[in-house]
């Protein structure tokens, strides 16, 4: 007999670790203690909006670590299984990978030499990025429902949109070519989808219907063609938020 443990807890608190959840650390330390193969099932996107920035490498690491302690033989982490997705999902794979492999392994380290060895000379910025996002997720650790597809993406403010398209401009800028120049526009679809689900009035320093125009080029490049675990298409996404810009024009007229 093999338990699969699905950590459902994830999609109400992503942001914190299971260990210090209550509910699913009882659950998992009693089927630690019985089962004779456990297995488990965790959840590592916000599956209703998959490009969205989701601050949980902290959570990733410590839930693997805590998992392995309670006698666990299999972890399976399960993100983006529907197409490719855009802001820091290759780093996620990856650092996710690796900690799997080992679960001792140094986790900034992890990333620093992701970042290192992918963003080239663009990655200092995209390290500032990192660590702004590292404080995001700590601040917001015992926030409800980031990743149970709560789209009014309150959580992210005009100055965390800012700082983070700051870094990541001077990221693009910084980029030897245009092969990592790509890599960087892909983790500035992140904030930029932010804005886009936001709506017109948050389109910030941007036209929001070049706005629309740059994230779908940038996905068309990249190969993103998947924003969610739903029946909505990527060119569904598209039409909603050009409809959006139509009737925020009309409204204008009014």
């Amino acid at each position: 007999v093999a338990i699969r443990l699905c950590n459902d807890r994830a999609w109400g608190h992503p942001l914190l670790p299971a260990r210090e959840d209550d509910v699913y650390r009882e659950a998992t330390e009693r089927w630690s203690a019985i089962a004779p193969k456990l297995y488990i099932w965790d959840y590592v996107v916000d599956f209703g909006n998959y490009t969205v920035p989701i601050p949980n490498f902290h959570v990733i690491a410590d839930n693997i670590r805590f998992h392995v302690e309670n006698n666990a033989e299999g972890i399976m982490l399960q993100a983006n299984y529907t197409g490719r997705g855009g802001g820091r999902e290759h780093m996620k794979a990856w650092v996710g990978a690796k900690l799997l492999w080992n679960p001792e392994l140094d986790l900034d380290s992890l990333i620093e030499e992701f970042t290192y060895g992918f963003y080239g000379k663009a990655a200092s910025h995209i390290m500032d990025y990192n660590r702004m996002m590292r404080r995001f997720g700590e601040e917001n650790r015992n926030r409800h429902g980031i990743l149970n597809r709560d789209t009014s993406f309150d959580v992210f403010t005009e100055e965390w949109l800012t700082e983070a398209e700051d870094y990541l401009e001077k990221a693009k800028a910084a980029a030897e070519n245009d092969d990592i120049r790509l890599r960087v526009q892909t983790v500035m679809m992140g904030p930029m989808y932010v804005r886009l689900s936001k709506g017109p009035s948050w389109a910030g320093p941007y036209e929001y219907s070049e706005l629309i125009d740059r994230f779908v080029d940038i996905a068309e490049r990249a190969g993103v063609d998947s924003l969610c675990e739903c029946p909505v298409t990527f060119d569904g996404y598209v039409a909603r938020w050009r409809q959006m810009y139509e009737d925020s024009l009309a409204e204008t007229d009014q």
